[in-house]
């Protein structure tokens, strides 16, 4: 694994995730938001409509993220058509989902 990029999210009230990434391409920090597909049992995990752009090309792919082999940690997988283009690994600190991701 070769890792591409990082990102942040900030958890909302309502499950939509907001926040930035920056990866070897692009290494400035763009936006990233992910709203949730349906309403999940357990709070962040599930599937997400996300968007993003990068170098002004707007991005969506959906975003599932599950639980980790660690409590506390999180996988994720960016997919478009199904097919995935990007996996991370993340951690909860102070109410933001921070990570690493590389490409599929």
């Amino acid at each position: 694994m070769d890792i591409f990029g990082h990102f942040y999210f900030e958890i909302l009230p309502d499950g939509t995730l907001t926040g930035k990434y920056a990866n070897k391409v692009r290494p400035i920090l763009e936006p990233e938001t992910a709203k949730p597909s349906a309403k999940e049992e357990k709070p962040l995990l599930g599937k997400y409509h996300t968007n993003w752009e990068e170098a002004g090309v707007k991005h969506e792919a959906e975003l599932s993220i599950i639980a980790g082999k660690s409590e506390g940690h999180y996988e994720l997988n960016w997919k478009q058509n199904d097919i995935i283009i990007f996996s991370g690994n993340g951690f909860i600190y102070d109410d933001m989902l921070i990570g690493h991701y590389w490409k599929a």
